[in-house]
């Protein structure tokens, strides 16, 4: 936001807000900052975005994640105050919020928007220019450091004239010296740069200098225009009315709040889109090398278990032929059952020859297992790879927006879940179900209901895991857990619903570990369950550790209620 855009939204919040007193103050999303005011049906609005910094007057706050509490430090001492003064500082970029509050130990604190590219901010001033409260922290090897504690310094004016002060003959000496396109000749506070006014007139074959002078011109007494490039669907925020561009729309609402608004949601929106778009070629991409890294992995156990057959030969050769081995030997020499020759069997010496035969006979039956648990692993992960390479290409070129959100929905509801609760990271936890009075005294897991009262215990962290499978959990409970990877404790309270739990609840409650599993962001995860009477504690382990017995495998995707 510009100085001159900034001059049109002032007057309007100055108008609606002065005297009003602040009732919440609310963050949103990562970097925008919502207050309300009582008395006003209004709220204003703060971002600090490197590249979409602005402030203005809106109804509702703008969808960029659920509004949640802000911080002490930014609540307490703006609680009850009076907005008092609205003042645009000489910087031009620069807003100042000054509030009145009775009996408070900062009497006058000042809300400062700084709307400065790359280094937008939003900072609390408290008694003797220091500083409460910043949104964003810039501190190390900066002559200009901002942080709680420290004294606020305004940043330095622009250099040289204002945009609104520009004349034609000024613009086009200007223009005339240097090479390369025009806007890049250009101040970015005159119009110039990649995304600044000259570009858009430049594009559109019209005399930049001629059409600059006159927007400067009308701009002194400014009244925010948006323009909609007919093909290309982009936007453009003019701090007054720019005139006709070819190809261009051009077109204001009633009042400049209202304008800036509809500008910045349209430019929030594209970047969210591009952000989730990023956010989501990241994780395929993650999840297609952590698959192919599997799958290597399994291909060398299935190697492994192909020798199966071979020791299994090697046991009922020994088997048969128990005289010619001895406890002590290291190996041993005996013919094949057709005669064909003699085959060399490796035995351990602290064994009897009958025990060395057990031992084979063991090792063969463990490979058989494994060859089949590698098998389907197998054709888990070919699965997650193809799934993966699937989505990679339906992104290349992006979507639509709405087509965005599927693709999103169907391989990787985590991510867009988080996004709409105005998370920064795939991490953020879902709101679990209410806490349940019956829960054992200072036992609190995360608790989820699924259709027909069943419910679902999750434990925190590894002691909680401890006390969930081995002291709170009834022998009859189901316990998960997702296979290969580290994940919290989960366990079905059979005794929270009618009967048996059925396939459906089952799965549901093998979705919610595999949510709480590292394996949160795969498509498909593999997760076990079985009776807890059939789970130990494995013996000299770490807290959290548990070993399971009789399970069955479940194939599911990570979610929760």
């Amino acid at each position: 936001m510009d100085a001159a855009i900034l001059q049109a939204v002032l007057p309007e919040i100055r108008e609606e807000l002065t005297g009003l007193p602040v009732t919440k103050v609310e963050l949103v999303g990562t970097y925008g900052v919502f207050m309300r005011f009582g008395g006003s049906r209004k709220g204003l609005f703060f971002s600090a975005h490197p590249e979409l910094s602005r402030l203005g007057l809106v109804d509702t706050p703008p969808a960029l994640g659920d509004p949640r509490p802000a911080p002490d430090n930014l609540t307490q001492p703006l609680r009850g105050g009076r907005l008092v003064g609205v003042e645009q500082e000489p910087s031009g970029r620069l807003a100042r919020f000054r509030f009145e509050i009775e009996n408070a130990r900062h009497p006058a604190p000042s809300l400062v928007a700084e709307l400065i590219p790359r280094f937008a901010n939003l900072i609390l001033v408290g008694n003797d220019e220091r500083i409460l409260w910043s949104k964003r922290d810039f501190t190390g090897d900066r002559p200009r450091q901002i942080a709680a504690g420290l004294p606020y310094e305004t940043p330095a004016a622009d250099s040289g004239p204002a945009f609104a002060d520009l004349d034609e003959p000024t613009i086009r000496a200007r223009l005339d010296d240097g090479d390369g396109p025009l806007h890049s000749r250009l101040p970015r506070g005159w119009g110039g740069g990649p995304k600044g006014h000259a570009r858009v007139f430049e594009e559109a074959n019209l005399d930049v200098a001629e059409r600059l002078a006159a927007l400067a011109l009308a701009s002194r007494m400014p009244r925010p225009h948006v323009g909609h490039h007919e093909e290309t669907e982009s936007a453009h925020l003019f701090p007054a009315d720019p005139g006709p561009i070819p190809g261009w729309t051009i077109e204001a609402a009633a009042s400049a709040n209202e304008t800036v608004h509809r500008y910045y949601t349209r430019r929030e929106e594209g970047e969210s889109q591009t952000k989730l778009l990023a956010d989501l070629r990241r994780i395929l991409a993650r999840r297609r090398t952590r698959a192919a890294k599997a799958l290597r992995q399994i291909e060398r156990r299935l190697d492994e278990a192909s020798r199966e057959p071979e020791l299994r030969h090697q046991a009922e050769l020994l088997s048969a032929h128990l005289t010619l081995a001895r406890r002590g030997m290291k190996s041993v020499m005996v013919p094949e059952f057709d005669g064909s020759g003699d085959v060399e069997i490796t035995l351990d010496p602290k064994l009897a020859p009958k025990e060395n035969v057990d031992r084979l006979f063991r090792r063969a039956r463990r490979l058989a297992r494994g060859r089949e648990e590698s098998e389907a692993q197998r054709a888990i992960q070919e699965s997650e790879v193809a799934e993966a390479d699937r989505g990679l290409a339906s992104l290349d070129p992006p979507p639509a927006p709405e087509r965005l959100r599927e693709i999103a929905s169907e391989l990787a509801p985590s991510v867009l879940a988080a996004r709409e609760r105005g998370a920064r990271a795939p991490t953020a936890e879902p709101a679990e179900s209410q806490r349940r009075p019956s829960l054992p005294p200072g036992f609190q897991p995360r608790v989820y209901e699924l259709p027909g009262g069943w419910e679902v215990w999750v434990g925190r962290n590894s002691k909680q895991n401890d006390d969930l499978t081995h002291r709170h959990a009834s022998p009859r409970d189901l316990w998960f857990h997702a296979r290969g990877c580290q994940g919290s404790h989960t366990v079905l309270r059979v005794s929270s619903g009618k009967g048996e739990p059925s396939k459906d609840v089952i799965l549901a409650a093998a979705a919610i570990a595999a949510f709480h599993s590292k394996a949160r962001n795969s498509g498909l995860v593999p997760v076990a369950y079985t009776e807890k009477r059939f789970v130990r504690r494995a013996r000299k382990a770490a807290p959290g550790t548990a070993v399971m017995m009789r399970e069955k495998v479940v194939m599911v995707r990570p979610n929760v209620p």
